[in-house]
């Protein structure tokens, strides 16, 4: 899938498992997630990817 992201570059990716919080039915569980540590958690796997990269430059 494609998209117009000028501003986010992804050159390579593995596809994961993920579970959306949406309520749409279909049986399936979610988990119930933190939002203050996840984003958190989130924030810290992009800093570090970032800095992993050596493009920190502006």
């Amino acid at each position: 899938m494609e998209k117009n992201l000028p501003h986010l570059i992804v050159a390579d990716f593995e596809k994961g498992e993920f579970t959306g919080t949406g309520g749409r039915g279909g049986g399936k569980v979610s988990p119930v997630r933190i939002r203050n540590e996840h984003s958190t958690f989130l924030k810290q796997q992009l800093e570090q990817a970032w800095a992993d990269s050596g493009s920190n430059e502006q």
